[in-house]
């Protein structure tokens, strides 16, 4: 799997199929998301993307949320499912208010 590390400026998508999210926990329904990502990815003759954000920098500091995964272990769990890509995202603040 290639781990592609981006500022949110520089990111572009040229021939991927992707899906985007915090998948904190890669449940079960992250699982279910990333495997249609796959399947539709195959379909089209595209390379299957996961982008997603880093924990630590995704979390609202005001609830004390803690992650079930860490950066690390959330790379590990995201590997395992045979994606192609995972796009990894610092959310700063600004993109964090984007609507």
């Amino acid at each position: 799997m290639k781990i592609i590390n981006l500022n949110p400026s520089h990111l572009t998508q040229n021939g991927l199929c992707a899906t985007i999210g915090i998948f904190e926990g890669v449940h079960l329904a992250h699982q279910a998301l990333i495997k249609k990502c796959q399947e539709e990815a195959i379909k089209q003759h595209l390379a299957s993307c996961v982008i997603t954000f880093n924990v630590m920098t995704s979390l609202d500091k005001s609830i004390n949320k803690i992650p079930l995964f860490n950066d690390e272990e959330k790379i590990k769990q995201l590997s395992s499912l045979g994606i192609d890509q995972l796009i990894i995202i610092d959310l700063d603040e600004d993109l964090k208010h984007t609507s």
